[in-house]
């Protein structure tokens, strides 16, 4: 497993599988997640659904460490569910992941918002999925260091840890990270 960094629009990922980190509120509000929103509403509509299930059933909140994710068009053009196997079939098809790392949100700067521990379980999750479709490359922001406030020198060893199956292309948008070297998008 290689990571490359690539400074670019994630949502313009052209890898099949695109995973990013989510609070366990129901929100999609900022950040990548709300850009995520806006490309792929039926992403968004997929996990507040569960999100008011589970509320619905007396749980505050999405549990940490899980993934719900769906079949999206690359383009964010369709509108309604696809199923998984077509994956499979369509180069125009990728799984979007999203990954609860975050238990709450909000704006303070002193607070660390990920939890390092739901980001490894996420990531072990991920890394299943790409070996059960043969996915050969992972696309992701550097999940949980944006509003999360996480750090990526925590982070990127677990990546470096629970992504096997697959390289991971980290995209950086809008904003370069000082000291990396980036690929050509």
């Amino acid at each position: 497993m290689t990571i490359t960094y690539r400074h670019a629009d994630a949502t313009k990922a052209p890898e099949r599988l695109f995973l990013h980190g989510c609070n366990a509120r129901g929100e999609m509000g900022s950040g990548i997640a709300k850009a995520v929103r806006d490309k792929w509403p039926l992403t968004y509509r997929v996990y507040r659904m569960v999100w008011q299930d589970l509320r619905d059933q007396g749980e505050p909140h999405l549990p940490l460490g899980e993934v719900y994710w769906t079949v999206e068009m690359m383009d964010g053009s369709n509108d309604t569910p696809l199923y998984h196997w077509r994956i499979l079939n369509r180069p125009d098809t990728l799984i979007v992941a999203n990954c609860i790392t975050q238990l709450d949100y909000g704006r303070d700067p002193h607070r660390v918002y990920v939890d390092y521990d739901a980001v490894a379980k996420c990531l072990a999750k991920i890394n299943a999925l790409a070996f059960l479709y043969g996915i050969s490359a992972i696309a992701m922001p550097r999940i949980g260091c944006g509003l999360a406030n996480g750090s990526w020198s925590r982070i990127e060893p677990l990546v470096r840890e629970n992504i096997t199956a697959a390289d991971v292309v980290v995209y950086d948008w809008p904003a370069q990270v000082p000291g990396t070297q980036y690929e050509p998008a």
